[in-house]
C-alpha cells in the first residue's frame, strides 16, 4: 500500500496493537498519522450518560473528518 497515509483504529484493541507494533518497528509507523477513535459498534457507545454517549459519538465523526482531511493533503494538530 505505497499511498497510505492514515491509519484509523476504531477501538481499543485496534489503538493497543498499533502502540505494540510502534513499540517493534517505529520507523514504519513514523510514516503515518494515526487517529484514535471508539469502536463503530453500538456497544462503544454505552454509557448511562447521555453526555457521554453523544461526546463518544462525536469523536467517531470527528475522527473521520480528521482522516479526510489529511488525504486532502492537510494536517491536524494532535
Amino acid at each position: 500500500m505505497p499511498n497510505l497515509k492514515v491509519v484509523l483504529l476504531q477501538g481499543g484493541e485496534a489503538q493497543t496493537l498499533w502502540k505494540r507494533f510502534a513499540r517493534k518497528l517505529p520507523s514504519v509507523v513514523a510514516r503515518y498519522v494515526a487517529v484514535e477513535t471508539y469502536h463503530p459498534g453500538r456497544s462503544a457507545l454505552r454509557d448511562p450518560d447521555p453526555a457521554v454517549r453523544e461526546a463518544r459519538a462525536n469523536r467517531r465523526f470527528e475522527a473521520f473528518r480528521e482522516v479526510r482531511q489529511i488525504l486532502d493533503g492537510g494536517q491536524i494538530d494532535n
